[in-house]
């Protein structure tokens, strides 16, 4: 075994909760219930995994974070995770009565993040534990118009083309808006930026360099090109060639049936990781699939491998993933 390959386990707020007790609801509302469920978490992880205790905690934003700033309303079920109320636009005409906030810090959930982040550092004080902002990811804005206006925006792209471009537009600004603010509260320079944007990769390659590509490149122009990272669950291999373009430093292709690590490896130089697949490796799968399925994605050239797990994983499942990844970890 001369093959070294870094990896990571995803561990999501529902697992966060599962492990914990704590219902969904409350860990994204109430600072303490969140503060209690990322502490005890890596503890737990820690005995029953190995994984590392840290003492860090944050503001939980949801990734529905950036199109609430625009609006969007964010309804927290009493366990399950956040979900979007209404579509904030019933045509794409309506676009043009959106306007950046006059003041982030009161626009849709940053008002809460900024809220829980200062109940956070006075409960912290005085102890080892640390205190981030909540927010290290960005979304992409063909994600957020798709979020704002629902499934529309893929006509909308086609028969309405520079109305939607105007909204993408807008997308990226409120970004840009989330990342200014960033630097003012925090006095440092912006060094890593991550993208979640799984919708974009629903359109074809070619409408992918009109109406994604330029508003991702944007935001990170802004941010001075630091080291980026893009999560897509939807490109397929006429798409890869975006991501040199775009200055992608790392791709995260997530539960992609479409992509196998060869066809990444000969579509892109940039660095990857490959995803067991959370439902059909980690949650159906066994200890001897799991570490198969592993052994393979090494031969075939993965050089990092991650796998993200949801409620009801089995425990050897997770055990044998994270063994087999420790004996080809760098």
């Amino acid at each position: 075994m001369n093959k070294k390959i870094s990896w990571s386990l995803i561990i999501s707020p529902e697992i966060m909760t599962e492990y914990t007790g704590v219902k969904l609801r409350d860990y994204f509302t109430d600072p303490r219930a969140t503060m209690k469920v990322q502490l005890e978490n890596e503890k737990i992880f820690n005995q029953l995994y190995g994984l590392p205790v840290g003492r860090h905690v944050s503001p939980e934003a949801t990734s529905y974070f950036i199109p609430s700033l625009l609006g969007a309303e964010i309804e927290f079920p009493e366990d399950n995770p956040p979900e979007i109320r209404t579509r904030r636009l019933r045509c794409i005409e309506e676009a043009k009565e959106l306007k950046l906030p006059e003041n982030i810090r009161t626009a849709g959930r940053m008002a809460k993040i900024i809220e829980h982040h200062e109940y956070m550092k006075e409960a912290a004080e005085g102890t080892d534990i640390t205190v981030g902002l909540g927010f290290g990811g960005m979304q992409g804005p063909f994600t957020t118009a798709v979020i704002l206006r629902g499934i529309d925006f893929f006509t909308d792209i086609i028969l309405y083309p520079e109305e939607s471009k105007a909204l993408l537009e807008l997308c990226a600004d409120v970004n840009i808006a989330v990342l200014s603010f960033w630097k003012e509260t925090t006095g440092k320079d912006i060094n890593f930026l991550w993208f979640g944007d799984d919708y974009s990769g629903l359109i074809s390659p070619e409408l992918y360099g009109e109406f994604s590509y330029p508003y991702i490149k944007k935001i990170y122009d802004y941010a001075e090109k630091p080291y980026m990272m893009l999560h897509c669950e939807t490109l397929k291999k006429g798409h890869l060639k975006y991501l040199d373009m775009m200055g992608v430093n790392f791709f995260d292709p997530g539960n992609n049936e479409e992509l196998s690590v060869k066809d990444i490896i000969g579509a892109t130089n940039v660095k990857f990781s490959y995803n067991l697949f959370t439902v059909k490796d980690m949650l159906y799968g066994t200890p001897e699939s799991i570490t198969n399925k592993y052994m393979q994605c090494a031969a075939d050239g993965a050089p990092a491998m991650t796998a993200e797990i949801c409620r009801k994983t089995p425990k050897e499942n997770i055990r044998a993933y994270i063994d087999i990844a420790k004996k080809y970890e760098v």
